[in-house]
């Protein structure tokens, strides 16, 4: 519900509330506000915290479970080149379910305190939230994988990489 249908439910019910006040005068106004907000405030749903969906999502790449992946996912999905040059690569879900476990244990290199360490992208994609997350607003970073909220939701949207990773899959360049 949004913030106009909001004040509009709230100002209904409390003059609901007055009106059987006038009637019963056991019923104070503060507790007419608060039953009216507290009824308007179950109708909209709570928000899926990032930590919630990364627990899904890490959980989808450990079981090997790549269609619940792909439901954790925007589409068309992005992997766009570590540098500008390279560009980016668009593709579908079909496509997505079957380089995903191809990608994912594709070698790459994460900065650490200055330091490169050799890794998969499987590794980064379950590396416990305190280590190397970044959320900011409705956008989230774990080093190479990006997350942003969309249409209310949490969602894998694109991955940082070296674009010879995924160039012998069908893909769109963008």
């Amino acid at each position: 519900m949004n913030h106009a249908a909001k004040g509009i439910a709230l100002l209904l019910m409390l003059a609901l509330s007055n009106a059987n006040s006038a009637i019963s005068p056991e019923s104070s106004t503060s507790t007419a506000i608060t039953q009216a907000q507290s009824s308007v405030n179950k109708s909209e749903p709570e928000k899926e915290s990032f930590s919630e969906f990364y627990n899904a999502f890490s959980t989808a790449i450990d079981k090997n479970d790549w269609r619940s992946l792909a439901d954790l996912t925007h589409f068309p999905f992005i992997f766009q080149g570590q540098l500008d040059m390279e560009g980016k690569i668009s593709i579908e879900k079909d496509e997505f379910v079957k380089l995903m476990p191809l990608f994912l244990e594709k070698e790459t290199f994460i900065n650490i305190d200055g330091d490169m360490f050799p890794t998969t992208y499987r590794v980064i994609a379950v590396t416990p939230l305190e280590e190397s997350t970044r959320v900011y607003g409705e956008e989230a970073d774990i080093h190479d994988f990006h997350f942003s909220i969309v249409n209310g939701h949490w969602r894998l949207v694109r991955v940082v990489t070296d674009l010879s990773n995924v160039k012998h899959v069908n893909y769109k360049i963008i």
